[in-house]
């Protein structure tokens, strides 16, 4: 007696591919189609937090962001070539969840003006500068932050933050600086960091001088995290002079900068 082939597993996760055969193919083909259907109709209950997914549901599935290019259909399965077609649905359903995964963790972090009752701005800037790559001498200011301190900034010019689940998780302040507006204490707690939220405060701040009337943006990096200087250039700052701290014969300080239109 032939051994029974296992049953679809429920929606949300993938069947059995061992035993491929022209049901399982047409199921392949319209659960991927599902997947991506349900992501861009922006049909979730919740989003997923920032630190990653809880699970990976179909209504856990945000929308695929504007701009983003839909997976290409699935191939319809040929003669002698059904175990590669399977294999092309299989990566075409995950990238789709991966593509929607980015979108709701997205929709899941607001970004709102700060005020000068955010105090939580100050902890997350002394821990964000605290575990950056390396030391750098003289120790960065940024580590003696204190809510009143964070408080004046915001009331001298003003900043932004990143909120997930109404949880501070990255910031940016800005002042006036001339004919410039100055970025300052761009921050994001470790967990946070590499889902684009720099560039979301920086779109922010430059809005923000723009609306302002400043005919720059500018901003200050040590030399000794020159990752830092590569981030900011390619958000279209580039260096305009070097400078060195009190005491110190050697720079220290790249000052960026980005004109506005």
């Amino acid at each position: 007696m032939p051994i029974p082939r296992p049953e679809p597993s429920a929606v949300g996760s993938l069947p059995d591919w061992r035993a491929p055969s022209p049901t399982r193919a047409a199921l392949a083909r319209a659960r991927a189609q599902a997947l991506v259907g349900e992501a861009k109709g922006g049909g979730s209950r919740h989003a997923f937090p920032v630190d990653g997914p809880q699970s990976l549901s179909v209504a856990g599935l945000s929308r695929i962001p504007d701009g983003k290019r839909d997976p290409p259909p699935c191939p319809a399965p040929t003669r002698g070539g059904e175990d590669a077609n399977v294999s092309r649905r299989v990566d075409q359903t995950q990238k789709a969840l991966v593509a929607a995964y980015a979108a709701s963790s997205q929709a899941a972090a607001v970004l709102r003006a700060l005020n000068v009752r955010d105090a939580a701005a100050a902890e997350l800037i002394r821990t964000a500068f605290a575990v950056q790559s390396r030391a750098t001498t003289p120790p960065s200011s940024a580590l003696r932050e204190t809510a009143e301190s964070i408080a004046g900034k915001i009331a001298a010019g003003g900043g932004f933050g990143v909120f997930a689940h109404e949880r501070l998780v990255a910031v940016a302040l800005w002042g006036p600086d001339g004919d410039a507006l100055m970025i300052a204490r761009v921050s994001a707690l470790p967990e946070a960091r590499g889902r684009g939220l720099s560039k979301r405060l920086l779109d922010s701040c430059e809005a923000a001088a723009c609306a302002r009337g400043f005919s720059r943006l500018r901003l200050r990096v040590r030399l000794a995290l020159p990752e830092n200087e590569r981030l900011f250039s390619r958000m279209g700052f580039s260096r305009a002079r070097v400078e060195a701290h009190a005491g110190f014969d050697a720079p220290t300080v790249a000052v960026m900068e980005k004109p506005l239109p």
